[in-house]
């Protein structure tokens, strides 16, 4: 086998190093070029820059407001470090920009009476941590100042403001509404909403906030004067809706005397609140409410609405309805112009400057671009995009294709990339949020949220990315984390929808289309490990559930799963040496050894596949300082040269399995995802030389792709990529791997 010729050939060449390094438990260094670092034959070569793959803007709000006597958009992308937009809407002109440096994602802005505008973002501190940031921008200075870290939230959701220009935000994971003072620059946490980890939306009225909750829905008014002084009254909308639970309260938005709500989930349904006679209208607007509208998607969402003549216009089922606000009940028709996508933000502007005369209901779209709409003359237009981006988008996953390029998906979702290692070239493709892929024979899998699709996606024949649907897995699954294959079978590891705690196992067969769907194969866990054996499937868990949910369940778990039968065989708990009660295990994939390899909290371990008892002298505890940590996202792992890479608790490492030496690549950052492919001739040691590199990205800069070159020593054999174990072997379409078959001519 390749891996004891390796081994072998070591012990005979270094064995007196070999065993002081075994004494000294720590890997040999030789004298490395500034920036490398060898281990066991191996030079990672110092990092380099491959590039930024997808720089197109991605915007979640824009809010339409006046400067200088002009209507502008006002916008902010999610990047890594945002950059807030000032776009003229009559002209469709850049205007100005300024910089938020530590935001990563913005998702509401408001401006307030004194003309600041307010952004209710996501960023992180110096170390790479996730906070809630309110943001201040003065247009008239073209300044952006971080007005403060909000106190409690890891996430800003929702934000309005009052007639005094104080700003209340909507926070995830505390589930409040946090009020920032304008003049005292303080901010005062009122205590959860309804026991819900979000505050998903948010209005003012009259001296009460109105919040929005999720993952159970619900619509609660608060006293600002008295926070305690609170009241659901949502309640009698159940009965309207005919529903036992609300699910989302997504959106709000007052107009006039009405306050309109936008539930989603299966509802997708905008319902009408009458902040006079404080009662909900039985009309609301669900996905029949129009007859003959071309889909039953109901109404996907809004930010902020224009109305005009006590009239406003939502995207509902693939086109646009009126809802008429002025008699004593909503009335509903539509407008007749497709329209499938969400508003980001709505105002009235005349674009004859832009060359298209007349008065326009202008959106934002996802990458910027101003979307007008002519409700009158039933049509539609899209303007080209002026919105600037700094960054790159943050990547969110990437795999290699069976064509030696890197596919790559960013968050927020939209635009994907493809790099190619032979040329080094990256392009555009559209792509939805993946959080799983997996290439098997000419396709790769994309597993895709929100809904938990599973499409196939392969090279057409104009060189670009081609998708198709190939099933969803339904049963409450949304998120299909990891997959692997097994003689034709896809094997998906999944995460439940928001609010649900069983996550699933689901087998689906290539050829006849076959899907079985385990639910709760742990029950109240989530399936996030997976690797196969002679037919068995051998998963592993994380205890979080769909968002919203707070785990029920303490410790992660391992299990077995016979294809053959179609039945769980068993489920065991990690025996850590320690006796800690990990909240996430992942990264399973078989050794040469034979044995079952993965990782949890600081550890790395291998487990006897009969016993699934944990092997100690093949396993440690690399960080033993973290513990509890993680949530959905699998580590990622490969084998190379023998050794095993992987990035526990997030930190790049390379281990050593017959020694557990070990060595890490990266300090003091969190590596998101890595592979290993082809290394571009731009980025080899010898360009005439075929070279494998290990791609990442990670917390520092998460719009750029980096590459590590790997070199192996010349007096050991040169070997091809081994793959992640059984069930992703590079090469091998059946994902056998490791396989000595897998290496290839490049």
């Amino acid at each position: 086998m390749v891996y004891a010729g390796r081994r072998h050939l070591r012990s005979a060449v270094v064995g007196v190093l070999t065993a002081a390094l075994v004494a000294a438990a720590v890997p040999a260094v030789a004298e490395e070029a500034p920036g490398s670092k060898t281990f066991h034959g191996v030079t990672f070569g110092a990092e380099q820059t491959v590039g930024i793959p997808v720089q197109v803007p991605s915007i979640i709000d824009m809010a339409f407001g006046e400067l200088n006597g002009r209507t502008v958009g006002y916008t902010a992308t999610s990047s890594d470090g945002s950059l807030l937009n000032v776009i003229d809407v009559a002209s469709n002109t850049f205007v100005q920009s300024a910089s938020m440096p530590s935001v990563i994602q913005v998702w509401k802005l408001e401006i307030a009476p004194n003309g600041t505008v307010y952004v209710a973002a996501i960023g992180k501190d110096a170390a790479g941590q996730q906070r809630g940031e309110l943001w201040a921008y003065d247009p008239v200075a073209n300044e952006a100042e971080l007005a403060g870290v909000v106190p409690g939230a890891s996430s800003n959701w929702s934000m309005v403001v009052d007639e005094h220009s104080n700003a209340y935000i909507g926070t995830y994971k505390t589930g409040e509404v946090v009020k920032y003072d304008a003049v005292a620059g303080t901010f005062t946490r009122w205590d959860r909403v309804e026991g819900q980890e979000y505050v998903r939306s948010i209005e003012y009225h009259d001296g009460y906030i109105y919040a929005g909750t999720g993952a159970t829905g619900s619509v609660v008014k608060i006293n600002v004067n008295d926070p305690a002084d609170r009241v659901r009254i949502s309640d009698p909308l159940r009965t309207v809706l005919g529903v036992d639970v609300l699910p989302w309260a997504y959106d709000m938005q007052k107009v006039g005397d009405w306050l309109v709500v936008n539930f989603t989930g299966g509802l997708a349904t905008s319902a009408f609140y009458n902040l006079v006679t404080e009662q909900w209208s039985s009309a609301t607007l669900n996905k029949s409410s129009i007859p003959g509208t071309p889909t039953q998607n109901g109404v996907p969402g809004f930010t902020q609405l224009a109305p005009r003549d006590g009239k406003i216009y939502l995207t509902y089922n693939g086109t646009i309805a009126e809802v008429d606000l002025t008699g004593a009940e909503p009335s509903f028709r539509d407008v007749g112009i497709p329209f499938g996508l969400g508003m980001r933000g709505q105002t009235w502007a005349d674009l004859t400057e832009a060359g298209h005369p007349g008065e326009w209901l202008i959106t934002g779209s996802r990458q910027g671009k101003l979307r007008a709409l002519d409700i009158e003359g039933r049509r539609e237009l899209v303007l080209p995009n002026q919105v600037q981006t700094s960054t790159g988008t943050p990547l969110h996953n990437m795999a290699l294709n069976p064509q030696d390029e890197i596919y790559m998906v960013t968050y927020p979702a939209g635009t994907g990339a493809v790099y190619d290692t032979k040329t080094g070239s990256l392009s555009n493709f559209g792509a939805e949020q993946a959080e799983s892929m997996l290439t098997v024979g000419d396709a790769t899998y994309f597993g895709l949220y929100p809904g938990g699709h599973i499409d196939r996606v392969v090279t057409g024949e104009d060189g670009r990315p081609q998708s198709s649907r190939v099933f969803t897995i339904g049963e409450g699954q949304d998120r299909p984390y990891h997959m692997v294959e097994e003689d034709g079978q896809l094997l998906i590891g999944s995460i439940p929808k928001y609010g649900l705690h069983q996550g699933a196992l689901t087998i689906h067969d290539l050829d006849t289309g076959e899907t079985t769907v385990e639910t709760g194969i742990v029950e109240n866990q989530s399936v996030v490990g997976l690797a196969v054996d002679d037919g068995v499937v051998y998963g592993s868990t994380t205890i979080v559930g769909g968002l919203g949910a707070d785990p029920v369940a303490t410790e992660a778990k391992l299990f077995t799963y016979d294809l053959a039968r179609g039945e769980k065989t068993g489920e065991y708990a990690l025996n850590l040496p320690t006796g800690q009660k990990p909240k996430h295990i992942s990264a399973l994939s078989f050794g040469e050894d034979g044995n079952l390899w993965g990782t949890t909290d600081g550890w790395v371990f291998a487990l006897n596949p009969e016993t699934m008892q944990v092997i100690p002298e093949k396993s440690k505890n690399i960080f033993p300082e973290v513990t509890r940590y993680g949530m959905w996202r699998p580590a990622s792992f490969a084998w190379f040269e023998g050794d095993l890479l992987i990035n526990v608790a997030s930190q790049l490492t390379v281990i050593d399995p017959e020694t557990m030496e070990h060595r890490t690549l990266t300090e003091g950052e969190e590596i998101a995802r890595f592979i290993i492919a082809p290394l571009a001739v731009q980025h080899r040691d010898d360009a005439d030389v075929a070279q494998d590199g290990l791609y990442l990205f990670g917390s520092s800069d998460s719009g750029t792709l980096r590459v590590i070159p790997l070199q192996v020593d010349s007096e050991e054999p040169v070997q091809c990529r081994p793959g992640n174990g059984k069930g992703n072997a590079y090469g091998h379409d059946k994902g056998k791997g490791p396989n000595p078959n897998a290496c290839k001519k490049r």
